[in-house]
């Protein structure tokens, strides 16, 4: 008789489907905050032969003891474009990392996790229901909120061209029936990733309009026969207008879609990706080092305040771990957070001073800033130009705290920490850890700097996401410049990618008559014509 193997699953988002494993699953839906797995399991004396968890979208639920298990063991983060500054430690207590965004697979990777597999999002299939029989031409449905300025701008750019319905606060289980009436679906992603929006209106045969993004959505869907995409404001609202005045062809590719999903993005399919995931996993972090690794992901969690934990449970459990740097610099992060940066100063100064972990920038510039809060400039710097000795950096004359953090912004960027998408960095509860962090604690103290702005904006160039904070510094520095028409051109590209038409043009015909002024006029026309290969932003000007 054959016996099927033991899943345990702890908070899975494909419920309804776990049937299609071929195991014998047990269920823990585990509130937010620590489970203790092994003291679970043994409630009911279950021994299990493979555990599963997914990342839920609310206050986290961290598993503990997940080292004492030496089955596979795979987690599935679900936003880890959103979260992967806490994932990247938790994810090697797991074999394998299922992964919802294909561009996160190589940072889990570098960051020591085990197998790491792109199984993205699903929906539930729906019918198909005939375009002329949907009583919506455009719909999009998605929270809008103070924490999402550029969906709001997307909203009401739609809003302001067509009769477009926008739910913003419906039970999930309703998404579909909204999706189901509707003919054009856009979407908006927060950093570029693929969105379980997408899912959920091609399950039902929508034309979903996608942004354009490197993030592997050809392979999922194909561009202009099962989804369309656009690169901005204007190309946006031009498909609208195409596909509304083209109702044949719209579903036809929405019917495209819907016949994908229904061989390859089911749940059913997410299921066996997760199954065979397992079975390749290799073993995962265990012993010291897994408790290690869970609270250290417990403490960047606190810090960001999604774990329901007290503050005082973390830190014991990262006392044993106070040797190694990286952790030592999670307890400082978490005395900050608790009020208590005087006591944090000083012992990171006597550390600094003792020689500990001379060439770790995470630790010394957090050592830093530190001294900076404290308004111990002095000290700061003999930290800062003690680091660059070690490490053989170039080394920067800082006399004041902006030019300290701006040096220490060039330090994080050289060593990869350019800033941590997602994280609420808040200047008067946290330490800065990545570049733009240091950049923005720089021009908190001296907002005129234009340089240190220069730095800031060329960071985040190119990052998905960035494009609120890139638009800031531009519209300072052009304001500051107003014949760099460099800085006019490039705001009023970024104006158009966040759905700021009138304010995108202005800039873009202010740009326009100083590259004349210039007779810089040709390479003007050269720089729009690469960036608007359709011709729709030299149309509206």
């Amino acid at each position: 008789m054959n016996v099927k193997p033991r899943a345990v699953y702890i908070t899975p988002s494909l419920g309804p489907w776990l049937e299609h494993l071929p195991a014998e699953v047990t269920v823990l839906n585990a509130p937010p905050g620590l489970l203790d797995l092994p003291a679970e399991l043994a409630k009911s004396e279950i021994v299990p032969d493979v555990i599963f968890q997914d990342e839920l979208l609310t206050p986290r639920t961290l598993v503990k003891g997940l080292e004492q298990f030496d089955c596979p063991k795979v987690f599935w983060t679900q936003d880890p474009h959103l979260n992967h500054y806490w994932q990247a430690p938790y994810a090697s207590l797991f074999g394998a990392v299922a992964c919802t965004q294909k561009a996160w697979l190589e940072p889990f990777r570098q960051a020591g996790a085990g197998k790491v597999g792109w199984v993205t999002w699903c929906e539930r299939f729906g019918p198909c229901i005939a375009h002329s029989q949907r009583g919506h031409p455009v719909a999009f449905v998605g929270r809008v909120t103070q924490f999402r300025p550029v969906r709001r701008l997307f909203v009401e750019y739609l809003q302001s061209l067509f009769p477009i319905r926008v739910e913003t606060e419906i039970p999930y289980g309703e998404v579909q029936s909204v999706y189901s009436q509707t003919r054009l679906a856009p979407n908006e992603s927060i950093q570029g990733e693929i969105t379980q929006r997408l899912f959920a209106a091609a399950a039902v045969g929508c034309l979903v309009l996608e942004p354009h993004a490197e993030n592997g959505l050809e392979e999922l869907f194909e561009p202009g026969r099962e989804v369309v995409t656009y690169s901005e404001a204007l190309e946006l609202g031009e498909v609208v207008r195409y596909y509304l005045k083209n109702p044949e062809l719209a579903e036809k590719i929405g019917r495209a879609a819907w016949e994908r999903t229904e061989r390859e993005h089911r749940p059913e399919n997410r299921v066996q990706a997760l199954w065979q995931l397992a079975m390749e996993a290799p073993p995962a972090a265990c012993g010291l080092d897994g408790k290690r690794q869970f609270w250290l992901a417990a403490a960047r969690c606190l810090e960001s305040s999604l774990l329901p934990v007290t503050l005082e449970e973390v830190l014991a459990g990262l006392q044993p771990y106070q040797d190694e740097a990286e952790c030592f610099t999670a307890i400082l992060r978490l005395l900050v957070l608790a009020g208590q940066s005087a006591q944090a100063l000083a012992l990171a100064a006597r550390n600094a001073l003792a020689g500990f972990a001379p060439t770790d920038v995470s630790f010394r510039t957090s050592a830093c800033a530190l001294a900076l809060r404290q308004g111990e400039l002095g000290l700061a710097r003999s930290l800062f130009t003690t680091f660059q000795a070690a490490t053989g950096s170039p080394v920067q004359d800082v006399d004041s705290p902006a030019s300290l953090y701006a040096a220490m912004a060039e330090t994080l960027a050289r060593n990869g920490l350019p800033w941590r998408p997602g994280f609420p960095f808040d200047s008067e509860r946290h330490l800065p850890a990545t570049a733009s962090e240091c950049y923005t604690m720089s021009l908190s103290m001296d907002a005129e700097n234009p340089a240190v702005m220069r730095k800031a904006e060329a960071l985040l160039k190119g990052i998905p996401g960035s494009e609120l904070a890139r638009m800031g510094y531009l519209s300072q520095l052009s304001l500051r410049n107003r014949e760099d028409f460099l800085l006019s051109f490039s705001l009023g590209l970024v104006d158009l990618k966040t759905f700021r038409v009138p304010e995108g043009l202005e800039e873009l015909r202010l740009a326009r008559a100083q590259a004349a002024a210039q007779g810089k006029s040709a390479r003007f026309e050269r720089m729009l014509a690469a960036q608007d290969p359709k011709g729709l932003i030299r149309a509206s000007l």
